[in-house]
């Protein structure tokens, strides 16, 4: 965005343009802040690194962007292009594009390997829940056998208990 803006009004001189320059150097440096502090919580040092090196980069980005502006205010137009000309800018763009691409594989790669994981998590736990369900299901059918068993044996022994007690009847 502050890109778009420096040049905008660098080719067109309509301060229109300005509007969104101060806000977009404004807003990058506390969302680089964040990226540094998040990659460094979550224990990614290296990534810490690279992103302070992204800082770097745009920091010089962001130089090139600001002394073209204070070319054109102090000298004239033609000393802020032939900055634009110079290809400063165009480097610390590529850099900043390799550097982000870098970070954004790396995090592609981590996130590859989370989902893998996390598949292979889910697939366990399905694998032990339906182990689980099979062995409930099966104690549940063992246990509702023991009780019929032990049901039968009890009825039985009614009714031997009954039969006992009609031949001490008869025999009394």
């Amino acid at each position: 965005d502050a890109e778009s803006a420096q040049r905008g009004f660098l080719l067109t001189e309509d301060t229109r343009y300005l509007r969104g320059f101060d806000p977009a150097v404004r807003a990058l440096d506390p969302v680089l802040n964040r990226l540094v502090s998040e990659l460094r919580a979550s224990g990614f040092e290296d990534d810490a690194a690279r992103a302070e090196a992204i800082r770097t980069t745009a920091g010089k980005k962001i130089g090139e962007m600001q002394t073209s502006l204070r070319l054109y205010g102090e000298v004239d137009r033609a000393a802020a292009i032939q900055l634009l000309d110079t290809d400063i800018g165009q480097r610390a763009m590529s850099d900043l594009r390799l550097q982000l691409r870098e970070l954004w594989d790396k995090e592609a790669a981590r996130l590859a390997a989370a989902r893998t994981s996390s598949a292979k998590d889910l697939r366990t736990s399905r694998v032990l829940l339906g182990a689980a369900s099979f062995l409930s299901l099966v104690l549940v059918t063992l246990i509702g056998a023991l009780l019929g068993r032990d049901m039968r044996r009890r009825a039985q022994e009614t009714q031997d208990l009954g039969q006992r007690n009609r031949e001490l009847d008869r025999t009394v």
